[in-house]
């Protein structure tokens, strides 16, 4: 098991995420595409990551991640969702730092979505003076131990931004009422659903929003995962329009390799989006 030391967090640091967080679409490009191939960390993070995501392809998806006991402490959680940030990005999250209301994140995890968050939209308020608008966010996950995980290290430093965890099965129909929640968050969710229930699932998550909706999901087939080429279009049919998107890749590099020397995935083409209703069909 690996873990977290100092110097691991001040590489992190050297990317300069909160200077730009957008800084993985600057550096992406098809040709970096090609060239993560050629380095060997790539190779060998490629075979080992595909070889533990087919467990996950031959066995049934949804207990797999229900049943999955991932126990975090505070440092380790911290440096995943500082590493994260390089792919998980605030696309459209000014939109829901303007207007405030309730956010469900779906596929929560361990709430570290959550708390980027609540860091940027209290950034934002206190750039821009404002202090009139409330966020409450609710993060919904099947795994109870996250669920856990999320309630023992998410924070807010902010009381007009409030939060919770659920646990909930997210291929059923959520018991709150049409349009309940004014944004949605989806990250690395939509890939794991499979095709049976993938269009039940997107018409649920449009049922419960009202305004905008941000998603991060992988953009090539992997064990275990089903990257939709198609989500700007599929969500259209549904009323929502594709206002943002970028394809990035998850992991920063250059010729000496990988930037983050903790070596966890490869790098992988992730797609970002933010949706919006699309007011025409009202």
């Amino acid at each position: 098991m690996w873990e977290v030391n100092k110097k691991d967090l001040e590489i992190l640091k050297e990317l300069r995420l909160d200077e730009n967080p957008f800084r993985a679409v600057k550096e992406y490009s098809p040709l970096m595409s090609e060239i993560r191939w050629e380095l060997p960390e790539q190779q060998e993070l490629y075979k080992s990551y595909t070889k533990k995501r087919e467990v996950i392809e031959n066995k049934d998806v949804d207990n797999y991640y229900k049943e999955k006991v991932m126990p975090i402490d505070k440092k380790k959680w911290e440096y995943l969702m500082a590493r994260k940030a390089w792919y998980v990005m605030p696309l459209g999250w000014n939109n829901i730092a303007l207007n405030g209301g309730k956010v469900v994140d779906i596929g929560t995890g361990d709430g570290d979505v959550v708390q980027r968050l609540i860091y940027f939209v209290n950034t934002f308020w206190q750039k821009n003076n404002i202090s009139n608008k409330n966020l409450h966010i609710i993060g919904l996950d099947l795994n109870s131990l996250r669920i856990k995980n999320a309630n023992r290290l998410v924070s807010s430093p902010n009381k007009n931004i409030t939060f919770e965890f659920k646990e909930a099965d997210l291929n059923k129909k959520q018991k709150y009422d049409n349009y309940y929640f004014d944004f949605a968050l989806s990250t690395s969710v939509i890939e794991i659903i499979s095709p049976e229930y993938y269009q039940d699932f997107i018409k649920e998550i449009t049922r419960l929003v009202s305004k905008g909706i941000y998603i991060a999901d992988i953009f090539e087939k992997f064990p275990g995962g089903y990257p939709r080429d198609k989500l700007s279009k599929d969500f259209l049919d549904l009323g929502f329009k594709t206002l943002k998107r970028e394809v990035v890749l998850s992991e920063p590099f250059d010729k000496n390799g990988f930037k983050n020397k903790i070596k966890i995935w490869p790098s992988i083409l992730i797609q970002n989006l933010w949706l919006e209703k699309n007011k025409k069909r009202n």
